[in-house]
């Protein structure tokens, strides 16, 4: 695989936002305090949105049946019980809140081709870069 850069017009720069701050949401909190299904959830609902980000930077296509899944999702959480969330250091309803400010680097192993890859996405080019890690 070769290394893939995008560069994002408006519109895809917000909804490439929303999915890298709902995959940051889903995977940075501490979700093994939270209850089975609570965890099941998340790791889900974080595997949407990698995909969607990947799909993306592959294919030069934002998969809106992906987002809309992002988005029930986030509405079904923001309606859970707020002690079933009190682990969690974002709470749904502060998601939006997540900014970007300067280059994000994600490192994930990606299944299907069996190898590390970096997302690196700068907010101030609104550049996305996928690459191959050695």
């Amino acid at each position: 695989m070769d290394t893939v850069t995008k560069i994002l017009n408006d519109r895809d720069k917000i909804l490439f936002e929303k999915a890298l701050k709902f995959y940051f949401y889903a995977r940075q909190q501490d979700i093994r305090k939270l209850n089975s299904q609570l965890r099941e959830r998340f790791n889900y609902a974080g595997q949407v949105a990698y995909s969607l980000i990947v799909t993306y930077l592959r294919e030069d296509s934002l998969k809106l049946e992906y987002m809309d899944f992002l988005n029930e999702e986030l509405k079904t959480m923001r309606a859970l019980d707020n002690r079933l969330l009190e682990p969690l250091m974002i709470k749904p309803h502060e998601i939006d809140e997540i900014e970007f400010n300067q280059e994000v680097s994600i490192k994930v192993f990606d299944e299907d081709n069996g190898r590390n890859l970096q997302i690196r996405y700068n907010p101030n080019t609104s550049t996305a870069v996928l690459e191959p890690l050695q």
